[in-house]
């Protein structure tokens, strides 16, 4: 990933918060037998592809805002409607 060291890392907390929120909220789906199961597997999915072709730290940190917990929530419930 390109981006100085700090920006790397500043990067990967936010692929890492995300994918550890989506897994988590999948796992809960799958637990519960949710309805939304299907979201969740769909968000993960697209946010793995995603964070594994960003080449650039700084695509994520401006978008950050895309992987905030509070907006993969919302668009779980908007999806599952």
């Amino acid at each position: 990933m390109k981006g100085s060291e700090k920006q790397i890392k500043w990067a990967e907390d936010i692929k890492e918060r995300a994918i550890n929120y989506t897994r988590n909220g999948l796992a809960f789906a799958k637990e519960h037998e949710s309805k939304e199961l299907k979201v969740w597997e769909n968000i993960l999915a697209q946010l793995e592809k995603g964070f594994a072709a960003a080449q650039d730290a700084k695509w994520i940190i401006d978008n950050r805002t895309q992987f905030d917990p509070q907006q993969i929530s919302n668009m779980v419930a908007r999806m599952s409607r």
